[in-house]
């Protein structure tokens, strides 16, 4: 009987995978892979090309006609693009998001790139979409880019963003549309996160990840900012990737996690810090969490989140790291699951403690029956590996009734309070 319930257990998660799986590789209005199965292909091992195709006005379609009327529009146009140019060509087409739309190739042929680029614009001119007897023309600026696979979709829209600029339809992203400003920038921050980091102006804020059946039980995440010399609050948006070019990431790690384990030293709340693969990586980190550990005795309330979990390729070294942190008895938390390469395998592996399901997902819940579906199937798979779920981005009471009515264990987002400067005292 036991190896039965075992044999139904492993049935349910394969069942739960390929449902997920589904859900997330596939857009729901026009039948296209969708951004995350664009993103889970381009970490395959072939260089590929990329042309963006954004639909000119598109909003004035919706405003006109409703998004209904939207939605079969985007559908005739995915047809018309596939028939022409994927049914017979090795280029395969994503839907991104709302009217944006991407032609991916492993041929790396400018000439032959800016051909397929002119004739898919013409004939896009030339024809027209009937629907609901409606007759309706359609332009389209495209941008086509031949950089590395993690910034094709990324160049690509800079390329759109300056044919916008000049005019013109289609255009090829090249690094001047991007270094001069790009180096200003970097520049900018490097100075600016160097002189935070000296005059002490690497804070940390706190955001309450509540209880959805005691919602007076609270958690908290530490979050970092950087304020600047004029007092102003800066989300790590604007500084952190630069901080990790700039090879002084590692100094910010250090500052988030002294100051985190002073902050909650006096008081009982359980908080999470987040973590990189990069980190975990990193020996000096290792080293120096471990001395954290040690130094504070408050282990059992620390929760380690762990972002960019999609990037591990050594996974004993990431295992060996959970199971020292897990030793001194902290948790692990998973940040953003249910977009990317979402793996219940690779979730186990990681020993995770909750789930946190991405903020794309749960603002759209109650709006999306495709994120419903998602979070449903999360749920479901976390139960039963006894795992905790969090929602994020939980911004209406809608959204947390939705939350509350499919299972989920905790939410945190502007419905119940902001990122904050202080923590409430709560003495032991």
């Amino acid at each position: 009987m036991e190896f039965i319930a075992i044999r139904h257990d492993i049935t349910k998660l394969i069942e739960h995978h390929s449902e997920l799986t589904n859900l997330l590789y596939v857009d729901t209005r026009t039948g296209l892979k969708n951004r995350n199965a664009l993103i889970k292909d381009m970490k395959k091992d072939i260089k590929l090309s990329g042309i963006l195709i954004n639909i000119d006005n598109f909003s004035h379609i919706n405003n006109l006609y409703g998004e209904n009327f939207g939605d079969k529009v985007l559908l005739k146009f995915s047809t018309f693009v596939y028939d022409n140019f994927c049914r017979d060509n090795e280029m395969n087409l994503y839907r991104l998001s709302g009217d944006e739309f991407i032609l991916i190739s492993s041929s790396n042929d400018l000439v032959q790139a800016t051909e397929y680029t002119q004739l898919l614009f013409d004939k896009c001119a030339q024809a027209s979409i009937f629907i609901d007897e409606q007759e309706i023309s359609l332009n389209i600026t495209i941008g086509i880019s031949f950089e590395e696979n993690t910034q094709l979709i990324t160049t690509a829209n800079m390329a759109i963003i300056a044919a916008r600029k000049e005019a013109v339809s289609i255009k090829v992203y090249t690094e001047k549309l991007s270094l001069n400003n790009e180096y200003e920038n970097n520049i900018k921050w490097i100075k600016e996160i160097k002189d935070a980091i000296t005059d002490d102006r690497i804070t940390i804020f706190y955001q309450s990840i509540v209880d959805n059946n005691d919602p007076t039980h609270k958690k908290y995440e530490v979050l970092i900012r950087l304020v600047d010399k004029e007092g102003n609050i800066i989300t790590p948006h604007f500084f952190l990737e630069i901080a990790k070019k700039a090879k002084l990431y590692k100094q910010l790690t250090k500052i988030v996690l002294n100051k985190a384990f002073e902050a909650f030293k006096d008081n009982d709340y359980d908080f999470s810090v987040n973590i990189t693969i990069d980190d975990i990586l990193d020996e000096d980190i290792n080293k120096y969490i471990k001395e954290t550990l040690e130094k504070y005795n408050i282990s059992n309330r620390v929760i380690f989140e762990i972002v960019e979990s999609e990037s591990i390729d050594n996974f004993d070294t990431v295992e060996k790291f959970i199971t020292m942190v897990k030793e001194y008895g902290c948790r692990i938390s998973i940040d953003d699951f249910g977009t990317g390469y979402s793996n219940f395998e690779h979730l186990m592996r990681l020993q995770a403690d909750y789930i946190k399901i991405d903020g794309s997902i749960i603002k759209e819940i109650t709006t999306n029956k495709r994120s419903e579906l998602i979070t449903s199937v999360i749920v479901a798979f976390a139960k039963e590996m006894n795992i905790e779920t969090i929602g994020e981005y939980v911004e209406t009471k809608e959204i947390n009734d939705k939350l509350i009515e499919l299972g989920v264990n905790k939410s945190q987002g502007y419905y119940f309070d902001k990122p904050q400067a202080t923590l409430e005292k709560k003495e032991l």
